[in-house]
């Protein structure tokens, strides 16, 4: 835990983005609290769809 990656955004939405997970089917939530340091109202002012961001793992839901 606490590793930074750079991956992939997949989706965008109103509560967070959703990153590609090297060797995994299912893609990781970065919830737009923990996007920045400043609150943002919306995460597409964040990311986009494409764009390659570095992401920090702060937690492992295992078997879901």
């Amino acid at each position: 835990l606490h590793i930074c990656f750079s991956l992939q955004v997949v989706s965008v939405q109103d509560y967070g983005i959703f990153v590609k997970i090297p060797g995994s089917r299912k893609n990781g939530l970065v919830h737009k609290s923990q996007m920045s340091n400043v609150r943002i109202e919306t995460p597409s002012e964040m990311a986009s769809k494409g764009d390659s961001v570095y992401c920090k793992v702060i937690s492992v839901e295992v078997g879901i």
